[in-house]
């Protein structure tokens, strides 16, 4: 059968899809490159930039590039230029779904043996810390017992070890030790 004989509105339906079938593995390895955690994992879980592809604080459907990318979802600008651990795109990030948290005046929570609190809002909006300054490590803690709250030792890169421990830690005297 000779093209001529097809009509025109068919042969544009048939490139259409042949078009539009042909693009949906480019569509899907664009997809997959761009937000989904085991391709980061193909590089970010061994060697240097080992990380762990999940956290136990997060729902699984916030995944790398929920923190690490300028934009949600598809990166249009690509791989390897959408992606960044710069901390202003990852504290813009966090408080993109923790907003209210600069709003919190004391936050109180129990860490093994004692309550701590400390106040989000002071930190944030006063003293002007930033979300990492704090929790770094709060989707890649390698402890054997993660949690997304920071250890003494980086409290202290701020605050003096004479800091009375009553202003942090509820219900401990008044001096430092």
């Amino acid at each position: 059968m000779k093209l001529s004989k097809i009509p025109r509105e068919v042969l544009i339906l048939a490139g259409a899809t042949v078009l539009i079938v042909g693009s949906l593995p480019l569509i899907g390895l664009v997809k997959y490159t761009t937000s989904d955690s085991s391709f980061c994992m193909s590089c970010h879980s061994s060697g240097v930039a080992q990380v762990q592809a999940s956290s136990q604080f997060h729902p699984a459907s916030v995944g790398c590039t929920s923190c690490h990318s300028k934009e949600k979802g598809i990166i249009p600008q690509g791989f390897p230029q959408g992606f960044s651990a710069d901390e202003e795109i990852i504290n813009t990030n966090c408080l993109s779904c923790h907003d209210k948290i600069t709003k919190v005046k004391l936050t109180r929570f129990k860490a093994p043996g004692v309550v701590v609190k400390v106040s989000h809002e002071f930190h944030l909006n006063t003293v002007g810390a930033k979300c990492t300054d704090c929790h770094r490590n709060i989707a890649h803690d390698k402890k054997v017992n993660p949690t997304n709250r920071p250890s003494m030792a980086t409290c202290q890169q701020c605050h003096s070890q004479e800091t009375a421990c009553s202003n942090c830690h509820e219900g401990m005297a008044a001096t430092a030790s």
